[in-house]
């Protein structure tokens, strides 16, 4: 009894650890301004220049003026959120402020924010702090008004000529220190979180929590944040979500009427998702948000957002078996399961097992969701029966042609593997030996040949003299090299 007494007080002292861990990592979302840039004494703060960037030109700041200003945005309350540079038209006029010996820096820009570092290493993505969104914030519009006519504007009556030209000096210094956190991650899982970060698919304050199983509200968010950023790739994580999502909907003619689809409580995602067809509820008129997704739920929701973003090349594949446990798949979910399979979006836990009941972690979630916004009509996967370009119901005979004979094979066992095998294009073909198969596909008009090599690459037909073969497409499993070979008939 005292050794499960320890056990569970070593695993309990092992999670606080972990929580106490995150809180000193994740940035809070809500932080004063003086608490955004660092500084706790106004005192500290003892120049500033004011910069149009559109007219290259500056003016130094009187530390009179430069005082007023700051005690406006002193202790003004500042929303953290994440988004590219290009998010904002910023570039056009800032603030730059430093300390007395001018060894740190502080850029505030004209929409009165503040980039405090990368997130990500991989693309220009940032964390940012901005006002929080409240009329007081008038008061920010009015302070920045005030130095722009008295050191910009000439024709003001209190105009103060300190214009000057810019030097390097003044000009801005976009934080390079990556805030992304990954600890707690898989080791695995880490790349493809910095890979989503930086694309700007992340949700920040799930990156507490990677390893644990994802709520089905949770999913809700990843997947509006990925279909946002696929029609508006630089939207920041505040208001840009919702008018990117905004209009998706009106261009696509998705009426949403705001009323509660749910009776288990209000989530914009949840009704903007619902609205696109993209998720559905329990099927009794909840959603249960707080539930923990099964991994067939979230192949499913994915398989939809696909069939929503109109710009991935989805593939329904007929099968031959999915995985050993495919039974327990619901009826619903088998054919999203199948596509995710096929796309290479989303595998089973094992190259035979699926688990369709079980919980889908936050990290995994992350994974298959970045694998969602890279696969794209480009990326053209096909399976070998869409390869071949004819019509199961027109094909009137099957021949399999090896170096030592050629023989007629059955139509519908070939095509269960033609429909099951998955081929992607090769965006630099390279020549393939010529000692694998032949296929004729013989119609009533038409006969298609292909070829296919031992290493599972594909040609498309048999080449003229002094052309070599070429893997125009490659089989994602080049174990179907064999199922076509079992085809063949045994030789005595």
């Amino acid at each position: 009894m005292m050794k499960k007494i320890l056990c569970c007080f070593i695993v309990l002292s092992m999670l606080s650890l972990q929580c106490m861990v995150f809180a000193d990592t994740l940035l809070p979302y809500e932080k004063s301004f003086h608490q955004v840039i660092g500084v706790d004494d106004i005192n500290e703060i003892k120049y500033g220049v004011i910069v149009d960037n559109t007219e290259k030109r500056c003016a130094d700041i009187d530390y009179e003026d430069l005082r007023d200003w700051l005690e406006v945005y002193w202790n003004f309350k500042y929303d953290r959120i994440v988004a590219p540079l290009e998010a904002f038209d910023v570039s056009s006029s800032y603030i730059k402020l430093w300390n007395e010996d001018k060894s740190k820096s502080y850029t505030v820009y004209s929409n009165s924010g503040v980039v405090v570092g990368q997130y990500g290493e991989l693309k220009q993505n940032y964390i940012w702090y901005l006002p929080v969104m409240s009329n007081s914030r008038s008061a920010l519009n009015s302070a920045d008004g005030t130095l722009k006519h008295i050191y910009l504007y000439k024709t003001y009556e209190g105009y103060k000529d300190r214009e000057r030209e810019i030097t390097p000096a003044d000009e801005i210094e976009v934080p390079t220190e990556n805030l992304l956190v990954t600890d707690g991650a898989s080791q695995w899982a880490k790349p493809e979180i910095e890979k989503a970060a930086a694309s700007n698919l992340m949700v920040y304050d799930l990156s507490e929590k990677y390893v644990q199983p994802i709520s089905r509200y949770e999913f809700c968010r990843l997947a509006y944040r990925l279909i946002a950023t696929e029609f508006q790739p630089n939207t920041d994580s505040r208001l840009g979500i919702e008018f990117a999502i905004k209009d998706i909907m009106t261009e696509k003619g998705i009426i949403n009427s705001n009323t509660n689809k749910f009776s288990d409580g209000y989530y914009k995602e949840v009704e903007d998702l619902a609205s696109m067809g993209i998720i559905q509820g329990m099927g009794d008129g909840t959603f249960a948000p707080d539930a923990n997704i099964t991994r067939e739920q979230a192949a499913t929701i994915l398989y939809r957002m696909a069939e929503f973003l109109g710009n991935k090349s989805i593939i329904n594949p007929s099968y031959v078996k999915l995985y050993d446990d495919e039974n327990e798949i619901s009826s619903w979910a088998i054919s999203s399961v199948a596509s995710m399979k096929a796309m290479g979006i989303m595998q089973g836990i094992s190259e035979n097992k699926f688990a369709p009941r079980e919980v889908y972690t936050v990290e995994q979630a992350i994974a298959t969701m970045l694998r969602l916004y890279e696969y794209s009509a480009s990326h053209e996967k096909i399976t070998l029966s869409q390869f071949i370009e004819e019509e199961k119901e027109q094909v009137t005979s099957v021949q399999i042609y090896t170096k030592a004979n050629n023989y007629e094979v059955d139509i519908n066992k070939f095509y269960e593997i033609a429909d099951a095998c998955v081929l992607t294009k090769s965006t630099d073909p390279q020549t393939i030996s010529n000692d694998g198969l032949y296929i004729g596909v013989v119609t009533n008009e038409y006969a298609a040949n292909i070829y296919v090599s031992g290493d599972g690459g594909i040609d498309r037909a048999v080449p003229a003299p002094g052309r070599p073969l070429k893997a125009l497409y490659t089989m994602d499993d080049v174990s179907f090299v064999d199922k076509l070979m079992e085809l063949l008939p045994e030789m005595p």
